[in-house]
């Protein structure tokens, strides 16, 4: 007589293979879990050994190092009697990203000017001691802070500007309003500053009507006057910011406004005058009128921004969510960058915009002719922002970038 042997049935096949199936889930998760505690907890690692590195270099130095001795990526000092190194090899924030850090993962320092102080953006994914969950850290000389290192107000030329992180970049949320007030047109005060003076605003192109006056020493702001017509208003300035030609905010002499440059990378070459070349902002920030450690944002910077809104749920509506709140302009100002319609100074003098337009510069100069810059422009009704140029004897706001 045969023995009968005991098979799972059907039914019971299927609940051992759900139990495994549950089991390998929660193996699985719990796998990267632990591997993303684990990041998290090789990343403030990281920022203690840097930061261990960089009070070494601090007591030897009296100074925490430049962001450009920073990013060479090793913690050296050099002196008559040889080479001190503190940090061989700056570690990277380890892959892949946790949390809400996939656009800012990474160790990025910056030093005051004077190099008393620092700071260190970095990102955690979870709970790392007394850092709390998640989202923008920053480490400076006083220890590590939950919030991220752009925060809180610059005070440049007696006015407060407040500094907000969009992804991996760090911004100035308000219109440059620095320098002496002059007046617009072709035959007003201004340029040189000094009253009952008629031949103050030059003509940079040689009779085609593209009027520069923000020549003298120092800088120069125009502030926005009436529609069409030319001559300013000063309170505009209190409000909307100054408006500033290209050569003006790059800190370059005023005939930069008409020559033709080339940029390869390396440096933007001007065919006429060589006080007009600098260095292609691929290569090298260009601080202009903005406070020391910031600069003119770059074409490409600019772009960067855009591109992180797009990918971050505001496709389309990128000027949108930029665009400061005003009925007039369809801001919804969802990252505290506060545009505002502040139009522009044109080339004849006149103005034209305010309410409907606005078109901060960028530091690269369009090829292919003399009198043009790239600017990014923001329209009323519009969400996009659109990648445009602009006379460079223009005058229009200026957005700062932090180094």
């Amino acid at each position: 007589m045969l023995n009968k042997k005991k098979a799972f049935t059907l039914i019971e096949l299927l609940v051992v293979i759900a139990i495994i199936g549950l089991l390998a889930t929660i193996s699985v998760i719990a796998l990267n879990n632990a591997r993303a505690k684990g990041r998290d907890a090789k990343r403030v690692a990281d920022i203690k050994q840097i930061q261990t590195a960089l009070e070494l270099f601090f007591n030897d130095k009296g100074r925490y190092p430049t962001a450009a001795e920073f990013n060479s990526g090793s913690i050296v000092s050099t002196s008559t009697n040889g080479t001190t190194t503190y940090m061989s090899i700056i570690p990277s924030a380890p892959n892949p990203p946790d949390g809400n850090c996939s656009t800012a993962n990474g160790y990025i320092y910056s030093a005051t000017p004077d190099g008393t102080s620092y700071s260190i953006s970095f990102c955690t994914g979870n709970t790392v001691g007394s850092l709390a969950s998640g989202g923008p850290k920053c480490a400076t000389p006083a220890g590590m802070l939950n919030t991220n290192c752009c925060g809180g107000d610059i005070s440049y030329g007696g006015e407060s500007y407040p500094a907000v992180q969009i992804g991996t970049q760090c911004w100035l949320a308000k219109n440059l309003n620095i320098g002496i007030y002059v007046d617009s047109g072709a035959t007003v005060d201004g340029y040189d500053n000094t009253a009952s003076t008629s031949d103050d605003c030059i003509d940079v192109s040689s009779g085609s009507g593209f009027w520069s006056c923000q020549g003298a020493s120092g800088i120069q702001k125009y502030c926005y006057g009436v529609d069409g017509q030319m001559g300013g208003n000063s309170a505009n300035c209190i409000t909307d910011g100054g408006l500033y030609e290209w050569a003006e905010a790059m800190g370059l002499p005023y005939y930069c406004n008409w020559t033709t440059y080339t940029c390869d990378g390396i440096a933007c070459t001007s065919a006429d005058y060589t006080d007009c070349n600098y260095p292609d902002p691929a290569a090298a920030p260009r601080q202009g009128v903005c406070p020391s450690g910031w600069h003119i944002p770059g074409d490409s910077e600019w772009t960067v921004l855009t591109d992180y809104l797009t990918n971050n749920n505001y496709p389309g509506i990128e000027g949108t969510a930029l665009k400061a709140l005003s009925p007039s302009w369809d801001g919804t100002d969802n990252f505290s960058f506060t545009i505002l319609p502040a139009g522009l100074r044109n080339g004849d003098g006149s103005f034209s915009g305010r309410g409907g337009f606005a078109g901060p510069w960028s530091s690269l100069p369009r090829p292919g002719g003399p009198s043009r810059a790239w600017i990014r422009r923001f329209n009323s009704g519009s969400g996009g922002v659109t990648h445009i140029y602009l006379n460079r004897v223009s005058g229009g706001p200026v957005r700062c970038l932090r180094n």
